[in-house]
């Protein structure tokens, strides 16, 4: 397990962060391939889905994938490394449900990134719509640019679902979002709002939250 032991992950994640010297591409695709090899073989399947994850964020502007090939991987692994209350869950066969509110920016990506895959073994499907109320019933639901004037109301039309909530939108967030993707020097970062995960009552695992920056809940403020 040396390929994908913790120092792997450790230095994988410091090269995000842009910590000690640049790692070479040929470096960085060598690790990818690694790391789906063992996807396909089925060992050490989370250790490899988060290594592959890690790395093809932090070096996604010296891939062959497109923004939108990246960001449908990451809501892709929010649903492994996402746990949702037993009632969001309630049958062994429910799948969890993507969705996309507003105008769709990944067009045929999300479906091509999920087809025939599945997360904490169940299947994942993909649902969209113009209306924040349609969406209540999914499991993770991004939310696009296009409802960035009423985001407000959006958010609101989610509080008390247990529904992950992701954005691109600035400052999603730091105005209770709870999965911001955001874009810095060409490389996919992550902003996560740990306090709206909460309200939602989902855990999120400690892995996805070493590869964020954790942002200030904005009722936190208010309190204070």
């Amino acid at each position: 397990m040396a390929v994908l032991g913790r120092g792997s992950l450790s230095c994988c994640l410091a090269a995000r962060g842009g910590q000690g010297p640049g790692v070479p591409s040929r470096v960085v695709r060598g690790s990818i391939r690694a790391a789906r090899g063992l996807l396909r073989s089925g060992r050490y399947g989370c250790i490899a889905a988060l290594l592959v994850w890690a790395v093809s964020a932090a070096y996604a502007e010296e891939s062959q994938y497109s923004e939108y090939e990246v960001k449908a991987a990451f809501l892709y692994n929010f649903a492994k490394f996402v746990e949702w209350p037993e009632e969001s869950l309630p049958k062994a066969d429910t799948p969890i449900v993507i969705g996309v509110l507003g105008q769709d920016p990944f067009k045929a990506i999300l479906d091509e990134t999920i087809r025939g895959k599945q997360a904490q073994k169940r299947d994942v499907e993909v649902k969209r719509s113009a209306k924040a109320q349609d969406m209540r019933s999914c499991h993770i639901v991004f939310i696009s640019v296009s409802e960035r004037s009423r985001l407000p109301e959006t958010l609101g039309a989610f509080k008390g679902s247990p529904v992950l909530t992701v954005s691109d939108i600035d400052g999603f967030a730091e105005q209770g979002g709870i999965v911001n993707l955001t874009k810095d020097k060409g490389k996919i970062r992550l902003r996560i709002n740990v306090a709206a995960a909460k309200r939602a009552k989902l855990k999120m695992s400690s892995q996805l939250l070493k590869l964020a920056k954790i942002v200030k809940d904005p009722q936190d403020e208010e309190s204070q």
